[in-house]
């Protein structure tokens, strides 16, 4: 049933639908975040489950760790507190705890966050060479991008790459039925979220291994992205010098020209303290490289690492490189199971190009993982062809993003456009194998 609009100043369906498309979200609601509130009573889920709202980590049931597969950790109560803890100071969180009859059968995580389009694209930020064409082009697109600011709510977590949004108890949810939950507890979380003063105009769904059904997905939008970039640790690597056994002569002597051009610097892994008294260092190197990226969702907070490496001390690593006793870069890992995860990690450039700070850090991961025992180490995206020189290969993950306006999700394949990075690269095959 239609709703006419009883207002004297009634327009017509055409222009309230370009009005509703042009006039973005207000500010006043993008800075608007919902205060921690205490869990919501069970709610009715659909004919088989019922369901229950947390907005902290810490108030979780229990049975929320014992659902988790291994490599999941990033879903476990403890990692999740702790990155709530340490989280951008834009971004806040929401989980839903899914039953079936008295057992729980899932768990969904939550972020939601405010995205400002010309803000996180720093490619439409203006500069001294914005002249002539390229001064009017980067205007009309700030004026049409700017409208597309949004609450957006996201189903995973925005500072990893893989499936980190939901957990399964297989004994009770069958994997066909992954996207429909998935689905109706978008829905759910939206709704109390609106309850508590937060209105999400659109959601992203992050990332997948395998891609959802095209036709039960129909008012989602394919968000295609760079690979995740992932190495198989193989089991007969006990240490270093058989991973490089393993390259052809070519990678292998370009592995150890790396290490011989960095000979001079220092390097060495960093206890808690150590990262207390360099985190402002740290925290100005990472920001290099944030910001030289054209596009990211998050950037964390000065106190992020201290954070991890207090509460985490199992879990996280830094390795330090050092010039004449200053830190010039370092790199980080999170372990996940079976899996090392590269975190988050800083560098001049200037001082990459000097002793390939970045190529040595690779390598160096691949030491760690080998050390650790895992069976995959994580890469993540970007820097695709220099991470596969090392080993790696690509996995396409599937995002899928939706704006609740109807009219506003038309236009989000023109949206996903900008935020495709151009990568051209080519697969490289340091084992031989093609």
């Amino acid at each position: 049933m239609k709703t006419l609009l009883t207002s004297p100043e009634r327009k017509c369906f055409v222009y309230n639908s370009l009005q509703q498309m042009y006039q973005g979200a207000k500010s006043a609601d993008l800075v608007k975040l919902p205060d921690d509130t205490e869990e919501a009573g069970l709610i009715v889920f659909n004919e088989k489950y019922k369901a229950r709202f947390f907005r902290s980590a810490v108030d979780l049931p229990d049975a929320w760790d014992r659902i988790l597969r291994p490599e999941q950790f990033f879903l476990s109560r403890r990692y999740l507190s702790t990155f709530e803890d340490y989280a951008p100071k834009d971004v806040s969180f929401a989980y839903l705890a899914i039953y079936k009859e008295d057992s729980l059968a899932a768990g969904m995580s939550f972020q939601m966050l405010t995205f400002n389009t010309v803000e996180r694209l720093r490619s439409l930020q203006y500069t001294t060479d914005d002249k002539g064409w390229k001064l009017l082009r980067k205007r009309f697109l700030r004026a049409i991008l700017g409208r597309f600011n949004f609450n957006l709510l996201i189903s995973g977590a925005t500072q990893f790459s893989g499936e980190h949004g939901i957990a399964i108890n297989t004994d009770l949810v069958e994997q066909n039925e992954l996207f429909n939950l998935l689905d109706r507890g978008i829905s759910l979380c939206r709704d109390v979220l609106k309850q508590q003063g937060w209105k999400a105009d659109g959601v992203l769904v992050k990332d997948y291994f395998e891609a959802f059904d095209a036709e039960t997905i129909t008012a989602y939008n394919p968000f295609p992205f760079m690979p995740n970039m992932v190495m198989d640790i193989h089991p007969d690597w006990k240490n270093y010098q058989d991973y490089l056994a393993a390259m052809t002569s070519k990678y292998r002597m370009r592995a150890k020209r790396a290490v011989k051009k960095a000979k001079d610097v220092d390097v060495k892994e960093l206890g808690l303290e150590e990262i207390r008294v360099l985190s402002d260092r740290m925290y100005e190197l990472y920001s290099e490289i944030e910001e030289g990226a054209d596009f990211s969702l998050i950037k964390v907070p000065a106190n992020y690492f201290v954070g991890l490496k207090e509460n985490l001390p199992d879990k996280f690593r830094v390795i330090g490189y050092f010039k004449e006793g200053e830190l010039i870069g370092y790199c980080t890992t999170l372990r996940n199971g079976p899996e090392l995860e590269a975190h988050f990690l800083g560098f001049h450039s200037a001082d990459n190009y000097s002793y390939q700070l970045y190529l040595n850090m690779l390598y160096k991961m691949v030491d760690m993982a080998i050390e650790e025992g895992v069976e995959r180490l994580v890469f993540a995206r970007t820097a695709s062809a220099i991470k596969s020189s090392v080993g790696a290969e690509p996995y396409n993950m599937h995002c899928y993003i939706r704006h609740f306006s109807p009219i506003v999700n038309r236009w989000i394949p023109f949206l996903v456009g900008r935020f495709q990075p151009e990568e051209e690269w080519i697969q490289r095959h340091p084992f031989g194998n093609k």
